[in-house]
């Protein structure tokens, strides 16, 4: 799908679909290297908007972008960056699909949330006191947990081998690539 970048609103917005596409065809999870590069292939950017930089920190501006843009998509739960170094879909993440004006739409909508929220420190202590999730009582309903070995054992051969190209990712290797199925159900 082509993308074009739009420079009306927050530049970072046009990389949020390019980014949840990349992450579903490396699999559901990639290194935050494998994403820039993919969206520089997919933009089609070239070296001069890749080398801008912010003028105050000298930081390059499209790295800086990549992230807020993986920050908004974070904030959805639709990835999880929990394990450093790699950013992976999360169940909503998979069903998600995104042009710029739904990317548009999630980015003003964290706005609101994050500007409410700045309304809302100003909150005295006793109202911060009354609402300390502390003093809540919580109910931890018992879950049947499976094993690690059922899992694997549950799993098709296709998700056996994307498994095992966000196990590689985790551990810090670089350029994994899940290549497409022949049919030999998951040997290789």
């Amino acid at each position: 799908m082509p993308y074009e970048i739009n420079r009306e609103h927050a530049v970072f917005v046009n990389w949020i679909p390019p980014l949840i596409d990349i992450l579903k065809e490396k699999g559901g999870s990639a290194t935050p290297k494998e994403i820039r590069e993919g969206i520089i292939q997919t933009m089609g950017l070239d070296d001069d908007f890749l080398s801008e930089r912010y003028e105050k920190s000298g930081q390059l501006r499209f790295d800086n972008q990549v992230y807020w843009a993986k920050q908004y998509l974070a904030w959805e739960k639709l990835i999880d960056t929990s394990k450093r170094g790699v950013w992976a879909l999360t169940d909503d993440g998979w069903k998600a699909a995104f042009d710029y004006a739904s990317a548009l739409e999630l980015f003003y909508k964290w706005v609101k949330i994050h500007s409410e929220a700045r309304k809302n420190r100003d909150m005295t202590k006793e109202s911060a006191n009354k609402e300390n999730p502390s003093d809540l009582e919580f109910e931890i309903e018992a879950e049947k947990s499976l094993s690690l070995l059922e899992i694997i054992k549950n799993t098709t051969p296709r998700g056996f081998e994307h498994l095992c190209g966000r196990l590689l990712r985790e551990y810090d290797f670089e350029a994994i690539e899940v290549t497409q199925g022949s049919h030999d159900d998951g040997i290789d």
